[in-house]
């Protein structure tokens, strides 16, 4: 079974007045409407109904609307009729060539808007000024707007794209295996030019469907593109052997479908409709990663928490900072590779000065007493692992321990040898900010870096986060970055100069590993600006690694604020025990996390905010459906 250990501490205390200093935080937050503090305090009421459109919904309407006006428009008027079209739409007498054009006059309406759909939600830079704009969220509920976006675009991708498309070109050879129709393949390029008619010679005449060599290579580069490059790129088990190798393939994929959508002659529908979508999205790309919010970080100090998790403490130019909300995402990437932004991160950031980065030398240490919870390694034997013993220190009580042999007389003299002993008291570290500690204090940005090992199949690849990782840097700017880019997460900023209780709503805020990127910039920004907490805050967190799970605790659990608890848990890890310590009113209990009991004992009016682990997201997904709570999923793959 997995032990967890939970660490529960509600808090008590916290006053101060709001400061946001930002003109972005003004974004209405997507959680709630505004509405009076109640004279009674801080009671939980119903919220008034919201009237606003989801986006996602938004956009299905108008793609739904134009497709459906382009698919009319062919059996109707014809307003743009091209001198290629093939008489139908039924050939009576001809099942074979009726099908073929039903479904070419239905699928080329349906390509000819979902293909400039595809570029149009590609546009990183044009979405994140859209979601920007203060008067948008009087009108959408908008989430991740970049997540949405890739949904999208995923379903277009596949249904208004890739299943027409292929259709498009294959309904041919299924018309022309039907007995009563012949198929000739011309040795030119294109099909022969038609002299008497004035147009090139047509599909099909008299039972005889017409080819050219062009044709056969449309149906080859189709079926290489829809059959093998595209599912590759999306198939979650391809992706997670080389996510590059599988990035390179959708671009392929996509080249070969973008250069046969414009280069034919035939296609001036393309031209006018589509073309201007493909500019669009390239000047997007181009201005985005040559441009927009582009700089150069300096890496202040990199903490290797354990060999799964590294803690990046950067600082990047000010005129960036001060754009800063809550969980923003960045694109960062080493600095010679200048062409991609190629690694997104949700961030946490440095609000108000205030916030410390760790020592490794300390905090990176699980046996350092100054942890909120310590580690100590209690015995080992031939049965099993070391045993370890995970505990809430007092804060003026050194945790120096050995590792003893159960069946050695002097085994309490002896220490294993990996054994790290750290005697170091948490009372010893002065509060007051000499010069030498105020360069704890030289970061704005951070990054939660989950270390990916090199891949040892037939690949043999070293992995962006080991580089990373490796890499001997201190003040050195050797991180290009691009941000910030807007999230769910900024629903959690109070609007500038509201006099709404805030958070509007009572926040369940959820993480798993990473992820919890979001929660500590939550902390920092509720206690850099000493924001009082309206409703009650409760986050949970749940990691596998020892080393993060302190330095989590060691953040988030320094103080007390009133309505505000933090839930971290330690999971698999069947030889970790919990030892309770009797001088803490407020402590830790052994047991599993249960998303269905927290969201079970979840106020009606609670907005559930999550990320981490798509398994986990999609849990706590059915979880809130089921319980008509709001939920914000976040960052995941599509």
């Amino acid at each position: 079974s997995l032990h967890s250990p939970f660490c529960s501490a509600l808090m008590s205390q916290g006053t101060g007045e709001t400061r946001v200093g930002t003109e972005m935080a003004r974004v209405f937050s997507a959680s709630a409407k505004e509405q009076p503090p109640s004279a009674n305090g801080p009671q939980t009421t119903e919220q008034p109904r919201d009237y606003r459109i989801g986006y996602k919904t938004f956009q299905w309407i108008f793609i739904a609307f134009f497709t459906l006006v382009a698919v009319i428009d062919r059996f109707t008027l014809n307003m743009w009729p091209l001198w290629v079209d093939s008489p139908g739409p039924t050939i009576p007498g001809n099942f074979g060539v009726t099908c073929f054009a039903l479904i070419a006059w239905i699928s080329s309406r349906m390509m000819l808007v979902s293909s400039s759909y595809i570029f149009l939600f590609q546009c990183r830079i044009f979405w994140n000024w859209f979601v920007e704009r203060e008067w948008v969220h009087r009108y959408l509920k908008i989430g991740d707007i970049h997540q949405s976006n890739n949904s999208i675009h995923y379903y277009v991708g596949i249904w208004l794209v890739g299943v027409p498309v292929v259709l498009h070109v294959w309904v041919i050879l299924f018309a022309a295996a039907l007995p009563q129709n012949d198929i000739y393949v011309y040795s030119s390029w294109m099909r022969p030019y038609d002299a008497i008619k004035g147009k090139s010679i047509a599909f099909y005449a008299d039972n005889l469907l017409s080819l050219g060599i062009n044709d056969v290579y449309r149906i080859v580069s189709t079926s290489l593109t829809f059959f093998v490059l595209i599912p590759y790129s999306i198939i979650k088990f391809t992706r997670d052997r080389n996510w590059t190798f599988a990035q390179y393939c959708h671009y392929t994929g996509a080249l070969i479908y973008t250069v046969d959508l414009v280069r034919m002659t035939s296609h001036p529908h393309c031209w006018f409709f589509n073309v201007p979508f493909i500019f669009w999205w390239m000047c997007d790309r181009l201005y985005g990663i040559f441009f927009y919010r582009r700089c150069v970080a300096n890496v202040v100090r990199k903490v290797r928490l354990d060999d799964e998790y590294t803690v990046l403490y950067l600082r990047i130019p000010e005129r960036l900072h001060q754009l800063h909300m809550i969980g923003d995402v960045f694109y960062i990437n080493v600095v010679d590779c200048a062409f991609d932004r190629a690694h997104p991160f949700t961030v946490f950031q440095n609000h108000a000065r205030g916030n410390a980065m760790i020592n490794d030398e300390m905090h990176g240490v699980p046996d350092w007493s100054g942890h909120k919870f310590a580690v100590r390694r209690t015995r080992r034997d031939s049965a099993s692992h070391t045993s370890i013993a995970l505990s809430r220190l007092s804060s003026v009580v050194s945790a120096v321990d050995v590792d003893a042999d159960a069946g050695d007389d002097d085994g309490d003299q002896q220490q294993d040898n990996n054994q790290v002993v750290v005697a170091k008291k948490a009372a010893a570290v002065d509060e007051e900010k000499d010069d030498a500690d105020m360069a704890d204090y030289d970061w704005n940005v951070a990054v939660i870096m989950a270390v990916f090992p090199d891949h040892n199949d037939c690949y043999r690849r070293k992995t962006w986060t080991k580089k990373v990782t490796a890499m001997d840097v201190h003040y050195t700017p050797v991180l290009r970055c691009w941000g910030p880019y807007r999230s769910e997460y900024r629903a959690l900023l109070k609007p500038e100069g509201s006099d709404a209780p805030y958070p509007t709503t009572p926040l369940v805020l959820i993480a798993t590993g990473a992820g919890c990127s979001y929660l500590v910039d939550f902390y920092h920004y509720i206690t850099g600006n000493n924001l009082k907490l309206q409703h009650t805050v409760q986050m949970y967190f749940s990691t596998r690694s020892i080393s993060m799970f302190q330095w989590f605790t060691d953040i988030t659990c320094p103080r007390a604020i009133d309505k505000f608890a933090v839930n971290a848990h330690l999971t698999s890890h069947g030889n970790v025990k919990y030892e309770p310590n009797p001088e803490k009113s407020r402590d830790s209990k052994i047991g599993r996390l249960s998303f269905e009991e927290i969201l079970q004992n979840a106020p009606p009016d609670t907005n559930v905010f999550f990320c981490g682990a798509p398994g986990v997201q999609e849990q706590i997904g059915r979880l809130c459906t089921a319980r008509s709570l709001t939920f914000h999923a976040g960052h995941s793959f599509y």
